[in-house]
């Protein structure tokens, strides 16, 4: 129960433990000194006359190689005077935009904004085309901004000079792209009331809400000013993070009925791997469990052990159940017997197995980075939860329900299903041979 409960981190993560110096200083760094202002809030660029980005030749194994090409929107149209006005009200709208969603009554968890709900901070709103018409009236006297804004339709040869004039002498680059003395992109540059590094349950919701601005004003931009891109790092960060849900999911759908079937070769027999099965899950949703009363989130550590829980809590059933099954191969058909035999050949391995694997796994509880320290206990916590499934319930449970004689046998020719009677899989019992070397299946 305590596993369905995971959740995304509520704080940001760190690389070393609470009490490690390095933690300690940065938070004494944040906390106890001056920052730069409103440094600590997200940063976004909020862009029109870009369609998005052509990935085509993108390499992942080497992401600085390149990176993709921008795509323009070739109706792009910054000189008409209605888009000039589209462009400013969407600045003004910023300035006053409330993080009150529509329909509800309270500001989202991540506007830090208690007095005015804002979702962003207006002084922080950067309207590019509000200082070039404070460049443009520096330069020509007596000239209003409605007047400069006409020059948009009256003369927009006369405008986009003037305008590639301001981009280069003002080093506004970020904010107003030229190719071949032709704008191709304008952007407004604001910091909203969410602050960086937020959890996923947090920023989400908010970038959605974001989102849904500016469609809303796409619907409602004039021709040359539909295409936008809202991006800053949290975002693009924010498809990793649930990523690494949506591949924790995807990783456990693969990897369980994997298992399942790896346990079917290996025990030929499907009460014995229906067992095992059964005690995979257990010991998955026992190590998530512990995660969440320990007071973890669901990170990049807890997803990827989550994952190797499966192939690690296979390995103790999967030689417990294989002994199990040659024990009925050597013509002990008894599940008393069998559960005798399985327990003392077996049993001391799986324990060494336990030994062995915990001890190594140990050693990473004395490293200072964050990572190895998860790593180890969730290692630790999986062979744990493998040693207690599998002697203290797999094999009580054969003990009980287990398969007496051929009942249960998947393959060869005491098979349960006919049509693979004839199939032997390596089965030493379908080539005829009817013991094993003790022996040798104790050293296995």
């Amino acid at each position: 129960i305590q596993a369905f409960k995971l959740d995304v981190p509520n704080d940001i993560p760190g690389n070393y433990a609470a009490g490690h110096m390095f933690a300690d200083f940065l938070d004494a760094y944040s906390d106890d000194f001056a920052g730069g202002g409103n440094d600590d809030f997200v940063l976004i660029t909020y862009a029109f006359g870009i369609e998005g980005i052509d990935r085509d030749g993108f390499k992942k194994f080497d992401p600085n190689g390149f990176r993709g090409d921008v795509v323009f929107d070739e109706d792009f149209d910054i000189v008409s005077s209605a888009n000039q006005l589209h462009f400013l009200s969407v600045c003004n709208d910023l300035r006053n935009l409330t993080c009150i969603p529509s329909g509800e009554s309270k500001r989202l968890e991540g506007c830090t904004d208690a007095v005015n709900n804002l979702a962003t901070i207006p002084d922080d709103i950067v309207c590019v085309l509000e200082f070039f018409y404070e460049y443009y009236q520096a330069t020509v006297n007596n000239i209003s901004i409605s007047a400069i804004q006409s020059l948009g339709d009256t003369d927009p040869e006369h405008f986009v000079g003037a305008l590639e004039n301001f981009s280069l002498s003002q080093d506004v680059s970020p904010y107003l792209g030229f190719v071949n003395s032709e704008p191709k992109y304008i952007a407004i540059e604001y910091r909203a009331t969410l602050l960086n590094n937020q959890p996923t349950r947090i920023k989400e919701p908010f970038f959605d809400f974001l989102y849904d601005f500016e469609d809303s004003k796409a619907d409602e931009a004039p021709v040359g000013m539909k295409s936008t891109l809202q991006t800053t790092f949290d975002m693009i960060f924010l498809d990793t993070e649930l990523g690494i849900v949506s591949g924790l999911f995807n990783g456990l759908g693969l990897s369980l009925p994997a298992a399942y079937l790896v346990l079917l070769y290996g025990t030929n027999n499907i009460y014995l791997a229906t067992f095992a099965f059964l005690s995979i899950v257990g010991i998955v949703g026992c190590v998530l469990g512990s995660i969440y009363v320990i007071g973890w989130t669901l990170g990049v550590a807890e997803a990827i052990a989550a994952i190797m829980v499966v192939g690690l809590s296979v390995d103790y059933c999967v030689h417990l159940g294989h002994m199990y099954a040659v024990a009925g191969e050597e013509g002990h058909h008894k599940r008393s017997e069998r559960f005798e035999i399985a327990a003392k050949r077996m049993g001391p391995t799986v324990l060494a197995g336990f030994i062995t694997t915990g001890g190594s796994a140990s050693v990473m509880f004395f490293c200072q980075l964050e990572f190895f320290n998860k790593m180890a206990a969730l290692i630790v916590l999986t062979v744990f939860f493998s040693l207690e499934f599998a002697l203290c319930f797999y094999l009580p449970v054969n003990l009980l329900f287990g398969p007496e004689g051929h009942s249960g046998v998947l393959y060869g020719k005491n098979s349960c299903i006919p049509c693979l009677k004839s199939l032997s899989c390596g089965s030493k019992e379908a080539k005829g041979e009817q013991k094993t070397d003790a022996a040798a299946a104790t050293f296995v």
